[in-house]
């Protein structure tokens, strides 16, 4: 974030300069992420209706802080030929399977 801030009740706050692509990119991330949250805490064993752009802000964010348990978790709830269909989350799910050792 920018160096555009607010002071509120002794906290920092950054406010996101709408004129760089990192700050852009970190607010259209936040709903996604959001989103992902639920399709990884939900009970069902197949998610019928998933947002695509979702699954694959999650699957980059929990790649990034080595969270693999939650690549293969979600990536199972989801219809296979969705995952085969996306070279993306399909290269995510092969490398968590083999960095975690469940093949």
């Amino acid at each position: 974030m920018t160096l555009s801030s607010r002071i509120n009740s002794n906290t920092l706050i950054c406010l996101p300069d709408p004129d760089k692509a990192g700050d852009l990119e970190k607010l259209r991330e936040r709903p996604l992420l959001k989103e992902f949250e639920d399709y990884r805490t939900s009970s069902q064993k197949r998610l019928k209706v998933f947002r695509l752009e979702a699954v694959r802000a999650g699957f980059k964010k929990a790649w990034q802080e080595r969270d693999y348990a939650t690549i293969i978790t979600v990536a199972r709830k989801i219809p296979e030929n969705v995952l085969q269909e996306d070279p993306k989350l399909l290269m995510w799910y092969d490398q968590a399977l083999t960095r975690s050792g469940e093949e």
